[in-house]
């Protein structure tokens, strides 16, 4: 009898325990860039010039890797996802340490699934042994390719391949799409969408119909995560990343991996032409070798309609015990400065084909103003722009420690949450009139109008680091505009949008009046054809 009690008292908690054992935990890791240490000496001039030229810090990327690995086999998660950028260059020293690494997991009964990135192919691999780097056998040239490799973990037979880019289903109930984006440059990725369409058609619309939950993982980013992101930063994201993103979303497909940018941040896409209700959300996860050293996990629930997302971080390595958060955001800070002069680059050429714009738009307008003014309005401007070293010289004073402060605080994410977000953003603004003044200077014709110089100035970087400052995307030619928390979240998948929410996605519509047409997606209503942005088709 007094079993029996016992049984029922406890009931509810086996009930419970039962019922939370279905759920479904995947580590996600992106851009870990293993640098094997067999390939350089630490105090090597050669491997200290290379590491002062970037913001990765490879010298403790195995060291991190390995406590990533320790800690999947201490969690032990049903899955582990890695977005890509597996290697430093493609060396095959680095591929063997992670080959070794997840065969350890598989072994403890953790699979994983992952894809290539800009640096994981093609690559033309050194070391650092001394005081010159040399040249070290890449996969490739080891007589590997990716797949034969990589195969113990592609053999399952329920995943299907096609190129580097797979569909597996796991557990029941999740479908993984790897994308495979990788040309064997370190440029913006691509992807045939005649293939995507096949494996979206052939593979995914089935998992849909059947309940599975989608989620895809490319390499580089579908999606802007601030205003202008794919202006700015057009290798952050695919060629034809706003087609690859609404044929993702028109085939069901609610949630995209990233890596590649190297900083956290989640945001939303909606359709808003009235034709869906369809929308995406992309989680772009940071690197573990790059401030604030983040990793994720993911949480699905039993039934596979809603997933939860957590952040965590490197809080420690051997090497730095108890002081490696504050290293690793001084080697951030340091470092940083390395993106200055391509940022500053952009910025001047942006400033330029701005200029020319905005000038040959005025027309008749422009002629006139000249005569009035009695001198070319564009040649005068451009004779005040300095040489390369020069530009990156005004940057540096006016700018420089502004754009690191920026850069920092986007890596953190959640950036409206800080109270010192927008004193950086205006110190960004004073910078930028104070560099205008600098460089019009004792110039006559150029004082009277050095006002709207200075606006012109302004405007051109109010947009984007606005929107970083506000964590608010505003998706161009839409009234839609998204803040979507970057590191804690809890998403319902397969389920039509309810309000206003933007931590709610929709189901798909039945896409019998969806097609691709020349890599494009198109809705036909009626009779009549229209683009995802609700223009008209012949």
């Amino acid at each position: 009898m007094k079993k029996l009690f016992l049984l029922l008292a406890l009931a509810p908690l086996l009930a419970f325990g039962q019922s939370e054992s279905k759920e479904k935990k995947i580590m996600v890791i992106t851009d870990p860039h293993v640098f094997a240490k067999s390939l350089f000496d630490g105090q090597s001039t050669s491997f200290q010039s290379m590491m002062q030229k970037q913001r990765k810090m490879l010298d403790m990327s195995e060291e991190i890797w390995k406590q990533l690995m320790d800690t999947a086999l201490l969690y032990k998660p049903d899955l582990l996802l890695i977005p890509g950028d597996l290697t430093k260059d493609d060396e095959y020293a680095s591929h063997a340490i992670i080959k070794e690494d997840l065969e350890r997991l598989k072994e403890a009964g953790i699979p994983a699934l992952f894809i290539p990135g800009n640096h994981d192919l093609g690559g033309k691999p050194y070391q650092y042994m001394g005081e010159e780097k040399e040249r070290v056998n890449s996969l490739e040239e080891q007589g590997y390719t990716w797949l034969s490799f990589y195969e113990p973990f592609f053999r399952d037979p329920a995943i299907e391949m096609s190129g580097n880019s797979f569909v597996a289903e796991p557990f029941e109930g999740v479908t993984i799409l790897g994308l495979d984006g990788s040309n064997g440059t370190a440029s913006t990725g691509s992807i045939d969408m005649t293939e995507l369409e096949a494996l979206l058609n052939n593979y995914i619309d089935p998992a849909r119909a059947k309940g599975n939950m989608v989620i895809a993982m490319t390499h580089w980013q579908l999606m802007d995560h601030f205003d202008q992101q794919g202006t700015l930063e057009k290798a952050c994201q695919f060629e034809n990343a706003a087609a690859i993103r609404d044929l993702l979303m028109h085939h069901g497909v609610r949630l995209v991996l990233t890596g590649h940018f190297h900083v956290n941040s989640i945001t939303t896409y909606r359709d808003t032409t009235g034709l869906t209700n369809d929308s995406i959300v992309e989680i772009s996860t940071g690197s573990p070798i790059t401030f604030p050293c983040p990793y994720r996990w993911l949480t699905i629930s039993g039934d596979c309609s809603q997933v939860g997302v957590k952040t965590d971080y490197i809080r420690s390595t051997q090497t730095h015990v108890s002081d490696f958060e504050q290293y690793n955001e001084n080697w951030m800070r340091e470092h940083t400065a390395n993106l200055i002069p391509d940022m500053t680059y952009r910025a001047f050429n942006k400033a330029l084909a701005n200029l020319d714009a905005g000038l040959s738009s005025l027309g008749d307008n422009m002629s006139k103003l000249e005569q009035t003014l009695g001198f070319s309005l564009k040649d005068e401007i451009l004779s005040i722009i300095p040489d390369s070293a020069g530009q990156l010289d005004l940057v540096n004073r006016h700018l420089g420690q502004h754009i690191i402060d920026l850069y920092i605080l986007h890596s953190k994410a959640n950036e409206s949450e800080d109270s010192n977000a927008q004193v950086i953003a205006d110190a960004i603004y004073t910078g930028m009139e104070d560099m205008m003044t600098e460089m019009v200077g004792s110039n006559l014709k150029l004082m009277m109008i050095l006002p709207g110089l200075k606006l012109l100035a302004t405007e051109i970087v109010k947009e984007p680091v606005q929107s970083i400052v506000e964590d608010v995307t505003h998706w161009r030619s839409t009234s839609y505009k998204n803040r979507t928390d970057d590191l804690r979240i809890s998403l319902k998948i397969n389920e039509p949008i309810v309000g206003n929410g933007v931590d709610e996605v929709s189901a798909a519509e039945d896409r019998s009046s969806k097609k691709l047409r020349d890599g494009i997606m198109l809705i036909e209503k009626g009779e009549q054809t229209y683009t995802l942005q609700g223009q008209k088709v012949q």
